[in-house]
């Protein structure tokens, strides 16, 4: 079971003091990606995600926005989704940006303690 984050403190720095660090690159990836997140991870607790979210410049706001939150999703815990039309799908649909009720149902039973049961269909 994951420690659930429930308190969040925006802050803006180049110094890499909170918990989730974004990084909004000009760079493009070599395979490809919009968005990556790797996490530190000790036992069953994430202690810090750093998200990289790619070529920001030739992003939209609102294709910004829903690769941020298939990105913040991995930060949470959650991994891909098998349905290809849902927002933590591995290839985003920037035509579903939104979180869906079954990725907050993942994420409910993810930080219950639940893992890998959570089927997304269309």
């Amino acid at each position: 079971m994951y420690n659930l984050p429930t308190d969040f403190n925006v802050l803006t720095s180049n110094g890499g003091e909170g918990d989730v660090i974004i990084t909004l690159s000009n760079l493009r990836d070599s395979d490809g990606y919009t968005g990556y997140t790797k996490s530190v991870v000790e036992g069953n607790e994430i202690l810090k995600s750093f998200i990289t979210i790619y070529d920001v410049n030739n992003l939209s706001d609102e294709e910004l926005g829903t690769i941020l939150r298939h990105e913040f999703g991995h930060a949470l815990g959650l991994g891909h989704s098998t349905a290809p039309e849902d927002l933590m799908a591995p290839n985003i649909d920037m035509t579903v940006p939104y979180i869906s009720e079954c990725n907050v149902d993942a994420i409910i039973e993810l930080y219950n303690g639940i893992q890998g049961s959570t089927v997304c269909e269309k």
